[in-house]
């Protein structure tokens, strides 16, 4: 897709709904740097931002939305992805990588139901860890270049956001969007195949034939908590704080049996 960055923008009327896990990419083109003036969309299933219940509104479900962040400092544009929570989000945003115009790149977001992950030009840039399912939208369309606003007095419904419309001046191209997360070597694979002029859909998906499931039960003041398959290092922490979660090893017995005490623990196995 060309868009002029002014009136031009894409919709996809409905998409298979994520649940568990959710993935997407895009490659994109940024070609008149003039239009550039603050925050710029590249796909979405959001009607404006995603907001927190506490913050006294109604949250407005979506599943997701990437875009590029304006950066005042240095004129360029941080790649972020955002997936809905049902009254929370998760957002990663590249804390160095600005895109500049006139240049491809891929830009590729995963979440596992346990950690958001963005991807620049295949690599790895930043990460969020999250608890929650995806959010079942309440408007099932995908709004690409542009934000959008519903809005069912008009005809067609869907119309440019009056507050932020971000509207996307250059090329977007081989957008792609999964209901599970993608591997490391996956979105490898995807970032190679655009540097090769090849389509998105010569990538073969090789989705984890055994995933790891974690399950856990008190007895007598102990917290039993196993895994399959077996494997790997279990590790706890007291609170999810994205970047800033402090894991702590437990061990790598299966199962792994811990006192029970007063606040929140979380778990997680990894695999080195």
């Amino acid at each position: 897709m060309t868009l002029d960055g002014s009136t031009t923008y894409g919709v996809v009327n409905s998409f298979p709904l994520a649940t568990k896990a959710i993935s997407g990419t895009a490659w994109v083109n940024l070609t008149d740097s003039a239009l550039v003036t603050g925050n710029v969309t590249v796909f979405r299933n959001m009607d404006g931002d995603f907001q927190l219940l506490a913050s006294g509104n109604t949250p407005i479900e979506g599943q997701f939305s990437v875009e590029l962040l304006y950066d005042a400092t240095t004129g360029g544009l941080l790649p972020s992805a955002t997936v809905g929570l049902g009254n929370n989000f998760s957002t990663a945003t590249a804390p160095t990588v600005g895109l500049v115009s006139n240049g491809w790149h891929n830009v590729t977001f995963t979440a596992d139901g346990a950690q958001l992950k963005l991807f620049v030009d295949g690599n790895l840039v930043t990460s969020s860890d999250y608890v929650g399912d995806i959010n079942a939208p309440s408007q099932p369309w995908i709004s690409v270049g542009a934000r959008l606003h519903n809005d069912t007095n008009q005809v067609p419904p869907l119309v440019l956001d009056p507050i932020n419309p971000n509207m996307f001046p250059g090329s977007i191209d081989d957008m792609g969007l999964w209901t599970r997360a993608l591997t490391a070597s996956e979105v490898t694979a995807v970032y190679q195949a655009g540097l090769n002029h090849k389509s998105l859909t010569t990538v073969i998906d090789n989705a984890p034939s055994n995933p790891a499931t974690l399950s856990a039960k008190a007895s007598g003041g102990k917290l039993v908590i196993s895994w399959s398959p077996n494997g790997g290092r279990l590790e706890s922490a007291s609170a999810l704080l994205g970047k800033a979660t402090v894991w702590t090893p437990v061990g790598t017995n299966n199962p792994a049996t811990n006192t029970i005490a007063p606040g929140s623990s979380y778990f997680r196995v990894v695999n080195p």
